[in-house]
This record gives C-alpha cells, structure tokens and sequence, in this order.
C-alpha cells in the first residue's frame, strides 16, 4: 500500500499561499507601549494604530468620533486617572516622585513622549518660570510645623512630602519637537476638567520672598473655574521687550521645536485636570493626553486665606500678602 506523501498537491499549495495573501491585507491593531521616565513625568505613551486608515482619531474625553488612524494617550504606569471628586485626584508624593531620578520643580513632569506612529515628543515641565516669588502652595499646617522653602530646584519635592497643593496658579511649559524631517501640525491644546470641588483648606505659604522681575513668556490664558476652560492666548515680555501674543496652529519637526507656555489660575475651586494636544502629520492624526504621572494637573484657590513667606534671616514664616 503506498504511504501517503507529506508533500500538499499543488493545489493544496495554491490554496493555502491564497490564504496567506488574505490574512496579510487584513488590517491589525497594534499596541505599542513604551516607558522610560526620569521620576517627573507621564512614564509613557499608548498608540493604537489602524494601517490604511486617514480618518481623525477622537479626543480623550472629547467626544469626537471617526475612524481612528492613531490615537495617543500618555498616562502613567502608576495609577490611572481617579474618579471625579475622588481624594485619590491628589497626586502622592511617592508617585510624583518615583523613577530613575527627580530633577525637581523644574523637571516636575519631564517627560519625552515617543511611541508608535507617533511623530512628535512633549516635554512638560510644571514652573512657575522665573517667578519663585508668584509660586505659591497651599498647605494645611501652622507655619510653626512647616519647614523653610528649599531652593528653586526642590521646590516641587518640599510640596510633594508635605502634601501641599499648587495655590492659585500652575504654570506648565510644553517643549513639543518632531521626531523626523516630516512636518507635525499642532492644531488645538485644550483643557479637560476631571474634577472641580471646593477650595482645599490651609494657608498659603510663598516659595520666595524679596525677588526681583523675571520672565513672562507669551502664553495661554486658563480660566479654570469656568464650566469649560479655554485657551486665551496672552503676551509676554522679557525687561522691556515685548513678547506677542500667538496662537495654533504651530509646526514643529526634528529641527524646528516649539515651547508652549499655560498659565492656569483658579480664584474659588480646587480643580483637577489635563491637557489634550491635537496633531497632525501626512495622512495621520491624534491627540495626545498631557497630565502628571497620569493623574490630572492640580490647583487649589488660595483668596482670602492667610499668606506667609519666609525670612531666612530670622528663620521663620511671617505673615505676607498673596
């Protein structure tokens, strides 16, 4: 009796390369995660990428809709993103704080943003600038039990170990480069309230004291205690020079970066949020996600509470003006 041959007819083989073709065309969603964060921001960016596919991805939140072709979320490998109103909207100092190294306030939220068919890189930076004087925390102790501000550079790790909230105003800083020779159109930064209640308690205590002028760069305007936060783009000025107002788009690449400075300011709520950067590149769009280690940015007012700063010369918190 003749053994059957393991060899496929050559029909069987044209079958069978047929098949092959068809599972080749059809389109995937391919997931690529990436990490890599130096303890002050987001630890890295999920993409999710249709091939063949130009329609617009859907903002985080937003409520647009459409036939995704690259959707960027940049979150943290901490926590996700805490309900509404939760207490868990208050970043810890651990996880403000954790990765390879913290560079401090100025480095509070570095982080370089590349996953995927994502074109573009975002370094954010919470600042105040060059104004320790105007930078402000609202923490809930007597001045007695809390210690001296450290310099500018530690200013963040002070407010993460002692639990205090950015009062009044957060200032961010966006350094958004492309990552190729192919242009990326910056189309909108826009603001998402994840959650507004009353104003925190405590005293606002001044991370400066006697300063002189700094830099105010041209800026976006955020009014967070309106029921939907805009973009107000505002000038700037550096001594006597001023610096005009712009507004998006913006085009960044490789060789041409693009700073971005949000003033955000809360006169009566304590608010949580997160900003969403809208790109496009070639046949390709997205949004991509902006916060702190994944969880909203944070400010709480600090109108009508007791003001101090501190006099190193005599190593106390003295009663000031915010």
């Amino acid at each position: 009796t003749p053994k059957p041959s393991r060899n496929p007819t050559p029909k069987l083989r044209l079958a069978l390369a047929a098949a092959a073709v068809v599972a080749l065309a059809v389109p995937v969603a391919v997931a690529v995660a990436s990490s890599g964060t130096d303890g002050t921001g987001t630890a890295g960016a999920r993409v999710a990428e249709r091939p063949g596919q130009g329609g617009r991805a859907p903002a985080t939140g937003g409520g647009t809709s459409g036939s995704p072709s690259v959707t960027a979320t940049a979150s943290a490998g901490t926590s996700g993103e805490p309900t509404p109103g939760s207490p868990s909207a208050t970043p810890s100092p651990s996880a403000a704080t954790s990765g390879a190294h913290t560079d401090g306030d100025k480095g509070s939220a570095k982080e370089s943003r590349r996953s995927g068919g994502t074109p573009l890189t975002v370094d954010v930076r919470m600042n105040n600038w060059d104004y320790p004087c105007d930078r402000w925390y609202l923490l809930d102790r007597p001045p007695a039990k809390v210690p001296p501000p450290p310099s500018d550079p530690d200013a963040r790790g002070w407010a993460n170990a002692l639990g205090a909230v950015p009062g009044g105003h957060l200032r961010i800083s966006l350094a958004v480069q492309g990552t190729g020779d192919e242009a990326v159109v910056l189309h909108s930064l826009n603001v998402r309230t994840a959650a507004r209640m009353p104003a925190a308690a405590g005293s606002a205590f001044s991370m400066g004291n006697g300063c002189g002028g700094g830099l105010t760069p041209a800026s976006f305007d955020v009014g967070l205690d309106a029921p939907q936060p805009l973009m107000r783009p505002v000038a700037g000025e550096q001594g006597d020079r001023k610096i005009p107002a712009t507004d998006f788009p913006f085009k960044v690449s490789a060789s041409d970066p693009q700073m971005l400075y949000v003033d955000a300011h809360t006169e009566a709520n304590d608010v949580s949020w997160y900003l969403e950067l809208e790109w496009s590149s070639g046949g390709r769009r997205g949004t991509l996600r902006l916060d702190d280690h994944g969880r909203p940015f944070r400010a709480s007012a600090v109108k009508g509470r007791a003001a101090y700063h501190y006099r190193h010369d005599q190593g106390v918190w003295e009663p000031a003006e915010y």
